[in-house]
């Protein structure tokens, strides 16, 4: 996994394993493992974080294109400027209003309401803001819409967009995903790596997680540390439930 999402392609992984640790397995059976820990890792975060984050008041959301088939899809995120963690992410087959809407709805259920959600000029985002967060109800409303004016100005999307940057290296090595359903497993699998996993210089070598004041105690080998303790939550689940 540390060598997927650090941009090694399946294949170049495979030949790592066999060339240095004398493991011989398929490119398949990588990507399964990928899939399946990535699944069981994301299900241990959401449950240790749930109301505990600590976040800035201010969000940034934007879109990007990627490749899914022969199609162009959309990627949505939203990130908080403070901590840098990735609140939400959705792929979509459409920037229309309710495509905007899931975002911002997504974004509302993980992590609750920012002072400021800061956008690009997608016409769809004032509509989605307010309807999501109820603003028309509201006598004072909280989550206040602010439109950049550009990356050379001091309303910007940057922080977003460098998340992007991150995405796109990554996607290059994957030269697109075959159907839907796989861009967004591997979606919220990069978001496990820059939320829990990857250092962030910018934070003086925290995480986004712990920037969000959430230390999860992983030790050295953090991927180790996240699929042991995700592992042990599971097998005490299970034996909860035998009769």
């Amino acid at each position: 996994m540390d060598l997927y999402f650090k941009g090694l392609s399946l294949r170049d992984i495979q030949d790592t394993l066999d060339q240095f640790h004398k493991i011989e397995i398929s490119h398949e059976s990588i990507r399964r493992y990928i899939r399946n820990f990535t699944k069981l890792m994301n299900n241990y975060v959401k449950e240790q974080t749930n109301g505990k984050l600590k976040l800035g008041g201010k969000w940034q959301t934007d879109e990007q294109t990627i490749q899914v088939g022969k199609e162009k899809l959309w990627n949505w995120n939203t990130i908080d400027t403070k901590t840098k963690y990735l609140v939400a992410n959705n792929i979509t087959k459409s920037r229309y209003y309710d495509d905007t809407v899931k975002i911002i709805e997504k974004a509302k259920e993980e992590c609750g309401r920012p002072e400021e959600l800061r956008t690009d000029g997608l016409r769809g985002y004032p509509g989605a803001i307010r309807e999501v967060f109820e603003l028309n109800k509201l006598k004072f409303p909280y989550t206040v819409h602010v439109k950049s004016k550009g990356f050379r100005d001091n309303i910007n999307t940057n922080i977003v967009e460098r998340y992007h940057n991150e995405w796109r290296e990554f996607d290059k090595i994957r030269r697109g995903f075959g159907n839907m359903e796989t861009a967004q497993d591997w979606n919220e699998g990069y978001r496990l790596f820059h939320n829990v996993i990857r250092k962030n210089m910018a934070l003086n070598g925290l995480t986004p997680l712990q920037n969000a004041e959430i230390d999860l105690d992983l030790g050295r080998n953090r991927w180790l540390g996240l699929l042991l303790k995700s592992l042990n939550v599971t097998n005490k689940e299970n034996h909860n439930k035998s009769p």
